[in-house]
């Protein structure tokens, strides 16, 4: 539910994972493997085996494993004794956790049986890797740094690898950076290196760049490593990180681009660590600073495309209001919509106010809404409209 939050309100919300194990039938496995062109890891298990179940909580859950083994293989769990039965006669396997490593025809390229620790368990993926071009070519760069190679296009190389396969850069590139002479940041091809891969606002490489702020791309890269790191504290719900992000949108954003960015990313933040006191003053403020102001009638006048943006806004904000606002902080949002819905026929709009006036416990005004909400949605055709007649029952039964 909170990544919708967020994807409504602008910011987005990205995952630090884990394994993503498939649950699709063993030709749809191979399917997808071949469409990806990856290779397919299978984890036959048992439910009553020890390893099996550390594999899971230890290994198959770590984020950099997972990332890693997202980005080469298709991945699939064998219950031996329910429904991966038939595939564990198949290739053999008699004894649990046993990894099985194949090509996208189901041909088995390498396996190993028993529990890996991470590091261990990274070896045996490589070696499995061995068996595509992409595979071979990133182990290649990843061997020679690791062994100590640290020239700028070996780096710069690898670290790109690592981008395109949704693997993060920052710490690497930070330890290549406290190692280097201050002055080799002067070099246009160490510079690339910074700017490509620098991912929080933290370390040598942020610093470099926050001087080098003036510089159009520069600063779009700021904001985005801003952005970025915000997420990362929604996810980690570190709120020491997610107030140090913060602080640097004032050094790049004019007052008020800062003012706004600062609010939305509160309330991203608020909702993803469940403060819904906090996420309500922050909607509040949102809602009289970045809205209120430009839904006037001169600011319609002047500049449509901004009162439309504002509408947009409001509905969003309106959703996070029924969602998770307290009912007695709800009559300013719903002075603010009644004014709107006087002057705009929307349908999306109508419904989000009859789910602030349901919560409030305004049964008869709700139906009201709805029920324009509906006829609005009939009228254009929209597609929403069995949806909001839907909503329009349940407000009736006082079901929603």
């Amino acid at each position: 539910m909170f990544r919708i939050i967020l994807l409504i309100l602008g910011t987005g919300f990205t995952a630090f994972g884990q394994i993503d194990f498939e649950k699709a039938s063993w030709e749809k496995i191979k399917a997808k493997a071949k469409a990806e062109k990856k290779l397919i890891f299978v984890d036959v298990y048992t439910t009553w085996c020890g390893p099996c179940k550390m594999l899971d909580s230890q290994v198959f859950s770590d984020r950099e494993t997972g990332r890693r083994m997202n980005a080469f293989f298709v991945s699939y769990k064998a219950d031996a004794e329910s429904q991966g039965r038939a595939l564990a006669v198949k290739y053999g396997v008699n004894a649990f956790p046993t990894g099985l490593f194949m090509d996208a025809d189901g041909n088995l390229v390498h396996s190993f049986i028993g529990f890996r620790p991470v590091p261990e368990f990274i070896v045996e993926a490589n070696q499995a890797m061995q068996a595509t071009e992409n595979g071979r070519i990133f182990t290649l760069y990843e061997n020679a740094y690791e062994q100590g190679n640290r020239n700028v296009d070996l780096v710069y190389t690898y670290l790109k690898f690592r981008r395109i396969y949704n693997l993060p850069t920052h710490d690497l590139l930070e330890k290549v950076l406290k190692k280097m002479p201050d002055d080799s940041l002067q070099l246009p091809h160490w510079q690339r290196v910074v700017i490509e891969n620098t991912q929080w606002t933290e370390g040598k490489g942020f610093d470099w760049l926050l001087m080098q702020k003036g510089t159009p791309n520069i600063k779009n890269k700021i904001e985005f490593i801003i952005s970025n790191t915000v997420v990362r504290a929604q996810e980690e719900k570190d709120k020491k990180l997610f107030q140090k992000a913060l602080t640097y949108v004032d050094s790049v954003e004019v007052s008020e681009k800062a003012r706004e960015l600062k609010t939305r990313y509160t309330m991203d933040f608020s909702a993803a660590t469940r403060d819904f006191d906090q996420l309500a003053d922050a909607a509040e403020q949102y809602l009289e600073q970045e809205i209120i102001p430009s839904l006037s009638a001169d600011s319609q006048r002047a500049n449509p495309e901004a009162y439309q943006k504002a509408i947009d806004r409001l509905s969003s904000v309106c959703w996070l209001y029924s969602e998770y606002v307290k009912k007695d902080r709800l009559t300013k949002v719903c002075d603010c919509v009644a004014d709107v819905i006087e002057k705009e026929q929307n349908s999306v709009l109508l419904s989000h106010y009859a789910s602030l006036l349901y919560k409030q416990g305004d049964f008869e005004n709700a139906v009201a809404a709805q029920t324009r909400a509906v006829e609005i949605a009939r009228n254009s055709n929209d597609e929403s409209l069995a949806d909001q007649e839907e909503k329009l029952k349940r407000i009736k039964r006082k079901k929603l």
